[in-house]
């Protein structure tokens, strides 16, 4: 199983997700994988699975959180272009872009928005 986890490694490595938990709750167990940039969630069917990997991120310093922090930019760029009159093939280019250049952002930080800070060890 441990392999199969590291496998999934993305979800601690790049910063761009979090565990989402509306209850408020501190276990990884009872959260939903959740992307700070496109703002889906990701479901893992094999239940055994998603925990271990759920587990996995919080002990790599991914937080649990209660809702999602900001707003979600994709939208409010898709909002904009459609009040503007812009074509539904730019749109979906556009976002494709802007969605790359976002994770592009969060593999470019050094301390990880959405991220708890490491203490050195000493």
């Amino acid at each position: 199983m441990r392999d199969e986890v590291q496998a999934y490694s993305r979800y601690w490595e790049s910063g761009e997700y979090v565990l989402l938990d509306p209850a408020g709750g501190s276990d990884p167990l009872n959260a939903v994988i959740f992307s700070q940039i496109t703002w889906a969630l990701t479901l893992i069917e094999d239940t055994a699975a998603g925990n271990a990997i759920k587990q996995a991120m919080h002990a790599n310093g991914v937080p649990i959180l209660k809702e999602p922090v900001g707003e979600n930019v994709i939208e409010k760029a898709t909002d904009d272009m459609l009040a503007a009159g812009v074509h539904y093939d730019e749109i979906n280019m556009r976002r494709r872009q802007l969605v790359e250049e976002l994770r592009q952002q969060f593999r470019d930080k050094q301390v990880k928005p959405g991220r708890r800070e490491r203490k050195e060890k000493g």
